[in-house]
């Protein structure tokens, strides 16, 4: 009698102790999801379906860094013309750490369009010259990785005309990594994001930095 119900014991202290690992496993796969999971911003199927090009929402800011300023950087036959777009974000106490920024752009009866969101906060363009040209090369960075470093800023995305460079001379400051595309392309938009000690630091870039284009 004692040896069967210790052999039922035993079974339930076996599947007790596998449910409440499941549910460990559970919880933690939960917290990862959470940190890394892309901006949740829209539905990629439904852009595919619309032909719109998009580039933001998937770079996650890496542990220890809580502050960063974001922007579109804008070139053409390598020379830097300008800084778009600028936008601050913090960490949310207990939040997702990706970035919640995108932009998207495609052609409209109008002609072409462009759509910022973030934060919650939407802007729409009609007739950008610059996005209409960004029908080439396009990469997004997922996580917490990038694709290399310009003019200071990390690069988590960039999107690049069919258009080629009419001088392919000029160098560029982009790593390695990216630099093919500043060679060849004629126009080039980055997406880059710069991380600070404070959530003030950060606002000083966006509201009281100039970044002036390359003469």
């Amino acid at each position: 009698m004692f040896k069967r119900l210790w052999a039922v014991a035993h079974i339930g202290l076996t599947v007790a102790s596998l449910g409440c690992c499941l549910y460990l496993l559970w919880k933690e796969r939960g917290k990862e999801q959470e940190t890394t999971r892309p901006f949740a911003g829209g539905d990629p199927v439904l852009r595919q379906f619309l032909k719109a090009r998009w580039l933001g929402g998937d770079y996650v800011l890496p542990p220890g860094r809580d502050h960063c300023g974001i922007a579109i950087l804008t070139f053409e036959n390598g020379r830097f013309t300008g800084r778009r777009r600028p936008w601050t974000w913090s960490v949310p106490q207990g939040g997702s750490r990706a970035i919640p920024y995108l932009v998207m752009w495609g052609q409209a009866p109008t002609g072409s369009r462009v759509m910022t969101a973030s934060g919650g906060m939407c802007s729409l363009e009609e007739k950008d010259e610059f996005f209409a040209k960004l029908d080439g090369p396009l990469m997004r960075c997922y996580g917490s990785t990038n694709d290399g470093e310009i003019r200071g800023y990390r690069v988590i995305g960039y999107a690049a005309s069919n258009e080629e460079r009419v001088d392919k001379d000029r160098k560029s400051d982009a790593s390695e990594a990216i630099n093919s595309i500043f060679r060849t392309q004629r126009h080039v938009a980055v997406l880059g994001v710069k991380t600070f000690d404070t959530e003030a630091e950060a606002q000083a870039w966006a509201y009281e930095t100039i970044e002036r284009g390359d003469p």
